[in-house]
């Protein structure tokens, strides 16, 4: 049997790694959705891809140089209906706390960042 994993969410039609693309993966009926972690400066753990925010959001620079505060003020969905579109970056805890059901989880680990991942995830 095939599983169909949802890359980044729904990223095909949504902002990547957005709670929007997650939901449209659920609403689909995705068997799983991958997504990517980085660390900010602070501590906390959030889902994009890149070590940086440059290509995903209306910022510039390095993930891990920003806080939560104010990575959350950036638009990861600014690409999108000329932007007009609002998303944030969202944090691993809010992506499992709106998850609508339970999914699969599968996950790319950078930097590092297995152990907090591992623990967050389990709990």
């Amino acid at each position: 049997m095939s599983l169909i994993f949802a890359h980044r969410g729904a990223s095909g039609t949504h902002p990547e790694n957005t709670m929007l693309s997650f939901y449209e993966a659920e609403r689909v009926k995705a068997d799983g959705i991958e997504l990517d972690v980085q660390l900010t400066k602070d501590g906390e753990v959030v889902i994009i891809h890149d070590e940086t925010v440059d290509r995903t959001t209306d910022g510039k620079g390095k993930v891990k140089d920003f806080t939560l505060s104010e990575i959350k003020k950036l638009n990861a969905a600014h690409q999108f209906q000329k932007g007009r579109l609002k998303a944030e970056i969202p944090t691993l805890d809010s992506r499992r706390a709106g998850s609508r059901r339970r999914s699969r989880p599968w996950k790319n680990l950078w930097n590092g960042l297995s152990k907090p991942i591992w623990s967050a995830i389990s709990s």
